[in-house]
């Protein structure tokens, strides 16, 4: 070993002395890329695919599907494949006391134009954003409601085909008969629903705003219903960071534990009732302002 090595006084090239070998007491910087350190350039083979088979754990190299599906997970992974109704899966039936019919009649499919519906429960829950959640505002006062009764919902946003059926028109500027219908107003959307009613001899309404909130919680206390953060918003939703500034087919993202899709991004979604500040008292069956 050379001397100036002993002494301590190492001729380091990257990680490693050029002279004796020695590597750096922090070692190679792997964090970046598993396979090349980040400091000298040293080459290794060494991901970690156990959280998931197309994404190392320790970096965000990506490598082509190599899942090994036993039913809806993977046997090598923690990843999951299922078709969420109603917080039940269609295909493994995750919930052993449900099985699928009992999942489907949760599902009206009888409506004319190809809408389906899910059963929202009655229930209470607390309303608005706390106030050190992303996106709070001011006049988000958290109060708690309650729904006496259950209601229908669609299962995602209006299609450009329904649209279609009943107004005879497509307003809408991203083209596409499985795509969200968008640039229309709310007086269109009034009248949307009374059209629908008069052809299915049925009340169609848009969703309260605390309906609407409740029915996109579903259960839920987070920011998403899927959870918090960017990563969790990508999982529920198209936003500006997923959809490349359209709108895409709806049904695409994982819904939520009631069966409805599309609730985060995609589109802007409609309610009855005004803008106003929330109330600073509880309420049964809020109408909202008209």
């Amino acid at each position: 070993m050379n001397a100036k090595c002993i002494l301590g006084l190492h001729d380091w090239n990257g990680c490693s002395c050029q002279r004796c070998g020695k590597t750096r007491n922090q070692g190679h910087d792997w964090n970046r890329d598993c396979e090349k350190c980040a400091t000298c350039g040293k080459t290794r083979t060494n991901h970690d695919w156990s959280d998931n088979c197309e994404k190392c754990a320790n970096c965000q190299a990506t490598r082509q599907n190599i899942h090994q599906w036993n039913g809806c997970k993977c046997s090598n992974c923690p990843s999951a494949k299922h078709e969420w109704v109603g917080g039940i899966c269609l295909r493994c039936r995750s919930n052993a006391e449900t099985s699928r019919d009992d999942v489907l009649s949760k599902v009206v499919r009888n409506n004319s134009i190809g809408m389906a519906f899910a059963s929202i429960p009655a229930g209470e829950f607390l309303m608005g954003s706390g106030k050190t959640e992303d996106g709070h505002s001011s006049d988000e006062t958290q109060h708690r409601v309650r729904f006496v009764d259950d209601i229908l919902m669609g299962v995602h946003p209006v299609t450009q085909a329904q649209w279609q059926g009943v107004m005879g028109n497509n307003p809408s500027i991203f083209k596409g008969m499985n795509r969200p219908v968008e640039n229309i107003s709310w007086h269109d959307a009034l009248a949307f629903c009374q059209k629908l009613g008069e052809m299915e001899r049925k009340r169609y309404r848009l969703p309260t705003e605390a309906e609407w909130e409740y029915a996109c919680r579903a259960g839920t206390t987070t920011p998403y219903y899927t959870g918090i953060g960017k990563p969790a918003l990508g999982e529920a939703g198209w936003y500006s960071g997923n959809s490349g500034a359209e709108t895409h087919s709806v049904g695409d993202k994982r819904p939520n534990a009631w069966g409805l899709y599309d609730m985060h991004g995609n589109v802007w979604e409609l309610c009855s009732d005004w803008y106003d500040e929330y109330p600073m008292v509880d309420a049964v069956n809020p109408q909202g302002q008209r």
